[in-house]
């Protein structure tokens, strides 16, 4: 139990009690008030529109139920903040790389892999991210996957590098 001022939201008292423990979920937190769910929240939703919930306060003797985590998948490379993210039921790679911020500048969506375990091996399976998009369809992501957008080749295609005794050594198209 804590004891926090009047006028506090679910979210601060979440913060003062330290917050979800690693197998605790961010997207399905319960409040219940005389043994009813009143609302329920969800972190992800807090963060992209923090005044969403602005006008809810809670009240004497309410409860926060913060449910087992759900399905966490990773992403890395060409994204904006790599990690891993619970994604609901319903959300797949489409929800994910919005949680991810987006893809950087130097992304390569059509190298897209997926790490995922089927039975006891792990496979890799190709995603033509770019493709998917443009067909306005998603690629569905089981607990455990492990998505990497790939990079851009770095290399300059039209480039010729002068060195030497030369007044004005560099790097030219």
């Amino acid at each position: 139990s804590y004891k926090i001022p009047a006028l506090n939201t679910a979210f601060n008292a979440l913060i003062a009690a330290g917050g979800p423990t690693d197998i605790g979920t961010l997207r399905n937190i319960q409040l219940r008030r005389n043994g009813k769910v009143i609302k329920t929240f969800d972190v992800y939703t807090y963060l992209q529109n923090p005044g969403s919930d602005d006008g809810f306060f809670l009240q004497d003797n309410d409860y926060l139920v913060i449910g087992t985590v759900g399905k966490l998948v990773s992403i890395a490379g060409a994204v904006k903040r790599p990690m891993t993210y619970e994604l609901l039921p319903n959300e797949q790679l489409s929800h994910l790389v919005r949680y991810a911020g987006g893809l950087n500048a130097n992304a390569l969506a059509s190298n897209t892999q997926v790490q995922r375990y089927v039975g006891k091996n792990q496979s890799l399976l190709p995603v033509q991210w770019d493709s998917l998009q443009s067909l306005k369809q998603d690629f569905l992501l089981n607990n455990g996957d492990a998505v990497n957008i790939g990079n851009v080749n770095q290399d300059l295609e039209n480039k010729i590098e002068v060195k030497g005794p030369v007044y004005f050594p560099g790097v030219y198209p």
